[in-house]
């Protein structure tokens, strides 16, 4: 694997921001090094720090786990940490994990400086190897407005979704979804959290252990379930099988065979889609361990993406749209 490639960028007019640039792969052998590049940002006192993540091919789930410290203790701190342009599959990764809403995610560099209040960007430190960059010009045009809104005095606060129960943390007024359930809601400039009217959402939280009795009564309330929010026969039937299949190879390779552990599950039915989200907390699975199981089911299911949980385990997301009946 090649080494990873870190470039430290202060940002002008704004003391206490910086950007990180990385290259390469976040894994157990390159973590160390970006843990000694944040320690040392931040004994400089920088405590908004922004990681450009367009450089990364690959984050595994210890590298999410870091960053999401990170920004509780910079959170903490009264500052936060930002990404930005993470490629697709790396996002997707932090959307399944719930992440995409810990975090403030930047597509350009523009945003980030108007979000910061900053300038032109400076070089600080670079690459071992390669001639030394030139600073970053200022833009040639106003930068475009930063897709995140100004932070509130009340803030941070903590919100309890209604519909799943999951504790949210906010940090600042704006727009969001439930990292669990995606119920929309907003966060008012005074503290205030409201949740968003979206018909056709029943979100649907299990936890069992993978006994016969238990997984065939999981079964028929699924099939159930989908049936009482209006999903054709044929669609249900391909998310049945899935999650039967899936849930073999948690309990056979996750859990060695041991009906005592537990599967998650989260249903949601809206506006024409299904979502399932499975997850267990045994052995990490790889992605080559369950190839057998996964390659076929994208045959037939929208999005069937299956990642490393941050703490333990893995988590799948399943997606399959439907046209819902006229009745």
């Amino acid at each position: 694997m090649a080494d990873m490639e870190i470039e430290v960028q202060n940002i002008e007019s704004a003391p206490d921001a910086v950007l990180i640039r990385i290259k390469g792969e976040l894994d157990t052998l390159s973590l160390p090094k970006l843990r000694t590049v944040l320690e040392s940002v931040k004994g400089q006192h920088k405590k908004r720090i922004a990681l450009d993540l367009e450089g990364v091919s690959y984050a595994n789930s210890t590298s999410l786990g870091t960053m999401v410290k990170e920004g509780d203790d910079l959170r903490n701190a009264g500052g936060e940490l930002i990404i930005v342009k993470p490629q697709p599959k790396v996002e997707l990764v932090m959307d399944m994990l719930g992440l995409s809403q810990f975090f403030k995610i930047f597509k350009n560099d523009q945003d980030v400086l108007q979000y910061v209040g900053g300038g032109a960007l400076q070089v600080t430190s670079k690459p071992a190897s390669g001639p030394t960059p030139t600073p970053v010009p200022p833009p040639s045009q106003a930068p475009q407005p930063a897709t995140a809104v100004i932070p509130a005095g009340p803030y941070p606060v903590y919100w309890h979704c209604t519909y799943c129960r999951v504790s949210v943390h906010i940090t600042e007024a704006g727009e969001y979804i439930c990292p669990r359930c995606h119920q929309p809601f907003q966060a008012l400039s005074d503290g205030t959290v409201l949740e968003r009217p979206c018909p056709n959402v029943s979100p649907a939280e299990v936890a069992i252990d993978l006994s016969g009795p238990s997984i065939r009564a999981f079964d028929k309330f699924v099939t159930d379930y989908l049936q009482e929010h209006g999903v054709p026969p044929a669609t249900a039937g391909q998310l049945v099988k899935a999650i039967k299949e899936i849930r073999s190879v948690f309990l056979g390779i996750g859990y060695d065979g041991d009906t005592k552990k537990v599967l998650a599950a989260l249903l949601l039915v809206r506006n024409g889609e299904v979502l399932v989200k499975l997850s267990h907390t045994g052995k990490v699975i790889t992605n080559e361990q369950a190839a057998n199981v996964l390659d076929p089911l994208k045959r037939d299911l929208d999005t069937v993406a299956f990642a490393p949980h941050p703490i333990s385990g893995n988590v799948v997301k399943l997606t399959k749209k439907f046209q819902p009946s006229s009745g």
